[in-house]
């Protein structure tokens, strides 16, 4: 199902969620997506713990999306691994290393 959201304050179609380039769910369930919309990328944050919030999304650079993506855990499309030149480390073979991350504390 295609969500409705806010990005820079126009309301916009974003993709189903299948479609995302990396999907996130922190200790809290709270879920983000990541987008690709036109040149740019849009991060998508659903709290399932406060439906009555508007949905919104940030709309946000390939770097920053690169970034975001291996602060997570998930690895970047190949289309972004440029971006990551010089900012993160790449093993032998060329592909960027992802970082360990953190575990979240459940808020339950």
């Amino acid at each position: 199902m295609s969500a409705k959201v806010l990005i820079r304050g126009f309301q916009q179609t974003l993709p189903d969620h299948e479609k995302a380039k990396g999907e996130y769910v922190d200790g809290r369930g709270i879920r983000t997506f990541l987008y690709r919309k036109g040149a740019d990328y849009v991060l998508h944050t659903i709290d399932p713990n406060d439906p009555a919030v508007e949905q919104t999304a940030t709309s946000i650079g390939s770097r920053d999306a690169a970034l975001w993506l291996l602060a997570h855990g998930i690895e970047a499309p190949v289309e972004l691994w440029p971006d990551l030149r010089g900012r993160v480390p790449f093993d032998a073979d060329g592909k960027p290393i992802i970082p360990a991350v953190p575990n979240y504390p459940s808020d339950a």
